[in-house]
């Protein structure tokens, strides 16, 4: 059981990041976007999602959906949940590291007649994306505890088994430090892979 429930936080930490990082990035371009109204959608987003507590808002998607008509799955509407909170995190992440660009390098870029679309994938993006992995590395550490929170809709991951076994067993010292243990051997790996990944696209100075 607990391979199983350790089996599912990976798949929802896989799923939900993947789905937080291209919401983020769609709303950092958003956020640094020539169009207003595009900047201040995402700016309420953000302020939104940094506003509600994620196991409120898990919740609230997974009671408000059926009440017109959209109907999924537990495990769907947690990756749902999931990855548009964590968005908003990516976003933030996604624009500080654009604004590590040097301001002279991005009025050079608006001297020459580039559009935005070209200023960004030319000057922004491929300066600012190694800047970005630390915090991003922080943050798919905090999804994968963030996980956790599905049990609470009866997603079967690694947390809901535990409760499942501790009320089973009356076992909770025992319980509760193996699911610490599983928790530990999915989150050490992760952020020894991302510290190599950082080390490797370091900016020499």
């Amino acid at each position: 059981m607990f391979l199983q429930g350790a089996g599912m936080t990976v798949y929802l930490t896989v799923t939900s990041a993947l789905l937080a990082f291209i919401i983020g990035a769609f709303v950092a371009i958003m956020r640094i976007g020539p169009i207003a109204p595009l900047r201040a959608v995402a700016s309420v987003y953000i302020e939104i999602m940094r506003a509600i507590p994620l196991l409120a808002f898990i919740i609230l998607f997974l009671v408000a959906l059926p009440k017109v008509g959209i109907i999924y799955s537990t495990t769907v509407s947690a990756i749902l949940t999931l990855g548009i909170y964590t968005g908003a995190y990516v976003a933030e992440a996604l624009r500080a590291g654009f604004r590590t660009v040097p301001k002279g390098q991005i009025e050079a870029a608006r001297a020459l007649g580039m559009t935005f679309r070209g200023m960004f994938l030319n000057v922004l993006l491929p300066q600012s994306i190694r800047s970005v992995i630390p915090p991003m590395g922080n943050l798919l550490i905090s999804n994968i505890k963030a996980t956790a929170l599905a049990g609470a809709v009866g997603v079967k991951e690694l947390y809901w088994v535990s409760a499942r076994v501790n009320f089973d067993s009356a076992r909770s010292i025992a319980v509760f430090l193996l699911a610490a243990i599983c928790y530990l051997a999915i989150a050490l790996p992760t952020g020894f892979l991302w510290r190599k990944l950082e080390a490797r696209m370091k900016i020499v100075r």
